[in-house]
């Protein structure tokens, strides 16, 4: 039994030693943070002294105050920095697709070219295909040749065009058709 009863005086030593290191480390925690309230709750004065016999100006501020006021000019002066590299980044974004609505513009410009073009080479289809079928003595099958206002609408029958269609894709569209149209009747 003596074996037992030295195992617990050991741990009865060991239980003590450990509360006591215990209590002296929450001890020394507690001392610090008294000491941290202690030295923050110490104010600062600072005078503005002016050069006239006015008034002088007394501004007392804790360690507290002041380090909260660093850290709310801080936090807004970080946000401003966000935001400006936000700024930026969309202000990049949008310079890039303005490139981009500038490229589609040349394009549609140069699409809306060659429709004018096909226009004037269907007009003068048109005309040739009235020449000869007036000197062969046919008639024209469509009969729009006879209304021509500068638009491909007047040769062909008008339709709405589809929502978000170019106007001039849908004119392309049905001038091929009248082309298609045009060759049965030169074949007939």
């Amino acid at each position: 039994m003596s074996t037992l009863k030295r195992y617990k005086d050991l741990e009865k030593s060991l239980a003590k030693r450990l509360s006591s290191a215990f209590q002296r480390s929450a001890a020394a925690v507690a001392a610090f943070f008294r000491a941290v309230v202690k030295a923050g709750r110490q104010k600062i004065t600072i005078m503005l002294v002016p050069h006239t016999e006015k008034r002088i100006l007394n501004l007392q501020i804790s360690f507290f105050g002041l380090g909260f006021g660093l850290l709310v000019i801080l936090g807004v002066a970080g946000t401003l920095i966000v935001a400006a590299a936000g700024y930026s980044g969309v202000a990049g974004e949008l310079a890039g697709k303005a490139d981009a609505l500038r490229t589609t513009q040349s394009d549609l410009d140069t699409i809306r070219d060659t429709t004018s073009r096909l226009v004037d080479s269907v007009r003068s289809f048109q005309a040739a295909l009235d020449s000869a079928l007036a000197k062969v003595g046919a008639d024209n099958a469509d009969g729009a040749a006879t209304e021509r206002d500068g638009d491909l609408a007047s040769f062909f029958e008008r339709a709405e065009v589809g929502t978000g269609r170019l106007r001039e894709a849908d004119e392309i569209d049905r001038v091929s058709d009248y082309l298609e149209r045009s060759v049965d009747t030169l074949q007939e």
